[in-house]
């Protein structure tokens, strides 16, 4: 779950939810900076531009309460080749369901397997659930189980062994895992409803506007009529490009191209900026500064080899795009050139995993524009900025994450030959929108991300346009899933396992040994402040005030897709313009779809939100014993609750203000603990390659102090509810239970070629890791499952921050 700051998506959007596959919507590089909090093995929703990188808070006003609609009934549709294999598959699981339910059923009715009585000392077993959905939830666990595998040895492999054994990595993804599985699911459904005809046909319709843009999208044959007559104007409006010979050296005017980049065309060179929430006075929105512009994902891509294969992929890629826009001669020299200067420009940033970029004081430099100037003066930032709004002065107050950074690329910009600096920033633009463009582009965006995701092939087109369409209209998507597909007594349930869940984390503060009660009082009054939403926010079951949200962005049908695309990226800036002059409002920031099987804390909000994608199988089932649910969602929850009291979100207090509510000695004794973390961490290897303590610490934390806060608040509740009955046919208890549902959340497979970027800039563990590593930091769960001291699940050194 990464920790991130609110920051604007720079039209990269991952093609598959979770983990990005082939084939995004464009290519802008995002700024590394993070610090909300997410649960995902990898932080790359939809709407987002990376693993790292969130989209922007749309804001609202909005009520505090939610209302879900009722049920429509959805037209019969046709199944297609895909949907006929489901749809076996789906028979195939139910004809499991039965028969096992068939098989419990003449358990059940066996005399010496009968439940016991009170006092019976004849041959019984304890009482076990036969209903449907413990039935079909228990055949799914089975499934997925290797019950072969030793569980106090490798639990992931107990856990996940059969479904590893079973499952392949599609050939679009990089990686696949159940998460994934729930993300298809409503893919499915999201395709259903976005295909459906027009119901609000009116020109202010989002509805419409939504589907208008789908349907452009997935006109393939009238994108390829239309060429790439819209970018060479573009291109030729910014005063031409070197590469193709479009350019001259005297009509050069640098300042008016980097305006364009970032408040035209939403492309990031050199740097990122956006507006979000100052981490000091978290009431009011400012304009950020970030490290960005790399072409490739992040710094790291630069330091390998000439002939690693994403590195030669890159640099045909270049070639190839330049070519079908008209170069020659100069294509090698453009290559090079190019490709230095985002060498020399990745130099100038941090990783992802130093100790500034983990440190929330150390990326707070709140500085006039003056003063910017004076650090960064190759730049005319008041000229640069009022191509966003004219609000600016000298005296604004920006924040930047770093100001050697900053001085640092004014210096780079100034020592490069005019002439590499527009082969660069034309380069990011044309990068950034290609996607957009006919086939030939598109395939040699395809052909570029096979090879930097490790993926064999790109995502279907439907899927593609899925994401444009969530990216630019997620709130309206999730309108129409939540009104047909999020159950209200959803929200109920997991309202009262928040609380729940709290309440244990509650009086783990009142207990903890190395807290003084100052620290322990202030550390309480931020938990019992923290907030949270669950499912979506309540503006969009009134379709007229999405109508609203969307009120900036002009979409017709007559418009080419390529030009519905700059009208979305001109809408979502004139929102951002606007954040600057609302004060900010937690209930009106919403910073993921409600279909989005994810979910995040935010330090500035201290607040964690649930969406309505999360709340599904196999996370959440209804009418199931709770201890099954606390095993799943209540350990997201716990996760995003710890994330609070992480290294990272314990900066911040219970206004989301950066502000210092601990004694120096209760510091100290927290930097002891999550030492501790980073050592334990460090010592997994994946691959052969270690796992960055440092890096993965936040989430780490979080993943152990969620599952301990999740088990010991349902111990709490099923002492308030009653003995839970057994879950059928898995002979396991129900701690056990608990512990399956949670391992199981992490059965996933990874394509080799891409662990080792995930190692080197991803804040969470791999998912082996997450599952045998938590775990066996739970003293709980070694006694759960009787495993002899000193074994693998049940070292004799633990770590523990809460």
């Amino acid at each position: 779950m990464a920790s991130y700051k609110e920051v604007p998506r720079d039209q990269k959007m991952s093609a598959d939810a979770p983990d990005g596959a082939a084939g995004t919507a464009s290519n802008s590089a995002p700024s590394e900076r993070d610090r909300n909090y997410d649960r995902k093995e990898t932080t790359a929703p939809a709407n987002h531009d990376s693993d790292d990188e969130p989209s922007p808070t749309h804001s609202l006003r909005m009520v505090d309460h939610y209302v879900t609609g009722r049920s429509l009934p959805t037209p019969p549709v046709m199944l297609r080749g895909r949907e006929v294999l489901l749809a076996i598959g789906v028979f195939f699981l139910f004809s499991v369901s039965v028969g096992l339910f068939v098989v419990m059923v003449k358990d059940y009715m066996d005399p010496s397997k009968r439940a016991c009585a009170k006092g019976d000392t004849a041959p019984c077993q304890p009482d076990t659930c036969l209903t449907a959905p413990c039935v079909e939830k228990a055949a799914f666990m089975l499934q997925l189980m290797n019950k072969s595998a030793e569980p106090c040895d490798d639990f992931w492999n107990y856990a996940c062994g059969g479904w590893l054994a079973r499952t392949s990595i599609p050939e679009s993804f990089k990686s696949w895992g159940v998460g994934q599985g729930v993300e298809k699911r409503i893919k499915a459904i999201v395709r259903q409803l976005i295909e459906r005809p027009i119901a609000r046909d009116t020109p202010g319709s989002s509805e419409r506007k939504a589907k208008t843009l789908y349907r452009a999208c997935m006109n393939v044959k009238a994108i390829d009529r239309a060429g790439k007559t819209s970018l060479e104007t573009i291109i030729n409006d910014l005063g031409g490009w070197a590469v193709v010979d479009s350019w001259r050296k005297e009509n050069w005017d640098f300042q008016k191209v980097l305006g364009h980049m970032h408040f035209t065309y939403w492309t990031n060179v050199f740097f990122n900026v956006w507006v979000a929430p100052d981490d000091k006075v978290s009431s009011k929105n400012v304009l950020q500064f970030d490290q960005s512009g790399l072409g490739m994902p992040d710094k790291s891509y630069y330091s390998m080899r000439a002939d690693e294969p994403v590195v030669k992929a890159y640099k045909a890629f270049m070639g190839t795009i330049a070519k079908l826009l008209g170069a020659a001669h100069r294509v090698g020299d453009f290559v090079r050139k190019t490709f230095a200067f985002e060498k020399s420009l990745a130099q100038l940033h941090m990783a992802a995993g130093s100790n500034i970029r983990s440190s929330p004081k150390a990326l707070y430099n709140n500085i006039t524009i003056d003063e910017l100037q004076t650090i960064a003066g190759s730049v005319n930032w008041l000229e640069f900025l009022h191509r966003l709004t004219p609000d600016v002065t000298p005296s604004t107050v920006v924040l930047i994450t770093n100001r050697s950074y900053m001085g640092n690329i004014s210096k780079l910009i100034e020592d490069t030959d005019n002439r590499v600096l527009n082969y660069y920033m034309i380069w990011r633009l044309v990068q950034n929108l290609a996607s957009h463009l006919s086939d030939p582009f598109r395939k040699a965006v395809q052909a570029y991300e096979v090879a930097e995701k490790g993926t064999r092939s790109s995502i279907a087109r439907w899927q593609y346009c899925l994401d444009v369409v969530n990216q630019w209209f997620g709130m309206t998507v999730g309108a129409m899933f939540v009104r047909e597909h999020f159950p209200r007594d959803n929200r109920a349930d997991v309202e009262e396992m928040i609380e729940n869940i709290r309440e244990t984390f509650l009086n783990t503060l009142n207990e903890n040994p190395w807290m003084d009660s100052a620290t322990k009082a202030n550390a309480s009054e931020k938990l019992q402040a923290m907030g949270y939403k669950i499912g979506y926010p309540p503006f969009i079951t009134n379709m007229t005030k999405v109508d609203v949200f969307y009120r900036w962005f002009s979409v017709d049908a007559n418009d080419k897709y390529f030009d519905i695309n700059l009208k979305c990226i001109e809408g979502e800036l004139r929102k951002m313009a606007n954040k600057l002059r609302w004060s900010t409002t937690i209930t009106c920031r919403w910073e993921m779809n409600p279909h989005e099987v994810n979910a995040y804390y935010t330090p500035v909000d201290n607040q964690m939100v649930f969406p309505a994608g999360i709340l599904q199988k196999p996370y959440y089932t209804r009418n199931v014993p709770i201890y099954v649910n606390y095993g799943g969602i209540g350990a997201t929850i716990g996760h995003e609750l710890t994330h609070g009291f992480d290294n990272y979100g314990s900066h911040y207090d219970k206004d989301g203000n950066l502000n210092n509510w601990w004694s120096n000695a209760s510091w100290t004794n927290f930097g002891v603990r999550t030492s501790c973390m980073v050592d334990y961490y460090s010592n997994y290897t994946v691959n052969n390659i270690s796992v960055d303590g440092q890096l993965t610490l936040s989430e780490n934390i979080a993943d152990v102090g969620g599952v301990i806060q999740a088990y010991e608040a349902y111990k709490r509740a099923e002492t308030r509810a009653g003995r839970q009955l057994l879950m059928p046919a898995l002979g396991l208890t129900n701690d056990q239970v608990f512990f399956l549902s949670f391992g199981q959340s992490w059965c996933s497979k990874r394509r080799p070629e891409n662990m080792k970027q995930y190692l080197l800039r991803n804040v969470h563990s791999p998912a082996p890791v997450r599952a045998r590593g938590t775990l066996s930091l739970v003293p709980q769960f070694a006694r759960a499952f009787h495993c002899p001291a000193a074994s693998p699940m049940n070292p004799a050194k633990r770590c523990k921050v809460w």
